[in-house]
């Protein structure tokens, strides 16, 4: 049975694109604030679905970027979107407050423990698809979501690393390639730092940390998730990579979607699906990027989250 593992909070709404929004905030186990968003128009909710923004990023932002929660709030299905502030991976003080603010929220909302589903873009399911492998790997049974979906994230650390090392040396001149070629020198240097090194020192702390290791049969960590439902949303658009970024199909995070999948489904999981999107990347603002929330097909999402709540 999951416990209360938080002291009382205080609530703060707001709008956010003309919807109201309720900001819930609450005292973890070491004194820190943490905070999630929610729709407080849903009261009785049939289920939920916990959303990870990706690196640097926010709950506002998953409800700016993706029609998720909308959708699923026509079929009485709640939202919550969980922050993830800088984290390129689930580090034990993250595995700590996913753990807290999902017993915060199943309390809180009243809903039956296990009834929710998980899913995160870009590191937000790195640290989604960690979450599930540990609650599996720990027993946690009434943490291990009833399924998980990641969007477009890459989910061998050391293959990400690889790929930032790629990144840093390439020579490209076209207008905002730097942008990839900055988050790269900043996060692998993250990674020296929280690893203790680079992978060719430390490459056993990379493999221990991800949740997937695409040169083990078994997937590494992966083979936690043989038992849940799992799909990788991915929008392969190598075309624009190349004219964008300079970058090739080594580059992209469908390959390690793909071996997960596979490697899944060879374990026996029929439930692991690969999701793949043409012409579907377009931030909020209108910009075409692959790389987005907005990949998912949030109808045929929610009729999968459907299935699978109790």
């Amino acid at each position: 049975m999951i416990k209360s593992l938080f002291l009382p909070l205080f609530l703060i709404c707001y709008l956010i694109q003309g919807q109201d929004f309720k900001r819930i905030e609450f005292t973890e186990s070491d004194g820190k604030t943490g905070y999630y968003l929610v729709d407080p128009s849903i009261s009785n909710p049939d289920g939920t679905i916990f959303l990870i923004a990706g690196f640097g990023g926010n709950p506002e932002e998953i409800f700016q970027e993706s029609q998720i929660p909308s959708v699923a709030k026509g079929k009485n299905i709640l939202t919550i979107g969980l922050s993830n502030e800088l984290q390129f991976y689930m580090d034990e003080d993250m595995y700590r407050h996913l753990k807290e603010s999902i017993s915060n929220a199943l309390i809180r909302y009243q809903i039956k423990s296990k009834n929710f589903v998980i899913g995160g873009f870009s590191a937000g399911g790195v640290i989604a698809a960690r979450f599930c492998e540990r609650t599996v790997e720990d027993s946690l049974n009434d943490f291990t979501p009833q399924g998980l979906f990641t969007v477009d994230a890459a989910l061998d650390l050391s293959e990400l690393y690889r790929y930032f090392i790629r990144e840093i040396s390439r020579v490209c001149s076209v207008k905002g390639s730097e942008i990839g070629k900055n988050e790269a020198k900043f996060i692998s240097e993250m990674m020296i730092k929280e690893f203790g090194g680079t992978l060719d020192d430390k490459a056993i702390v990379y493999q221990a940390n991800s949740p997937l290791n695409i040169e083990l049969a078994d997937g590494g960590n992966a083979k936690y998730l043989a038992g849940i439902p799992v799909r990788a949303y991915h929008e392969p658009d190598v075309q624009w990579q190349i004219m964008n970024r300079c970058r090739d199909m080594r580059d992209n995070n469908v390959n390690s979607g793909s071996i997960l999948i596979n490697t899944l489904r060879q374990l026996g999981n029929n439930q692991a699906e690969l999701m793949l999107t043409l012409d579907k990347g377009y931030r909020n603002d209108g910009r075409r990027h692959p790389h987005s929330w907005s990949i998912v097909n949030e109808e045929e999402l929610i009729k999968w989250v459907e299935t699978l709540l109790k």
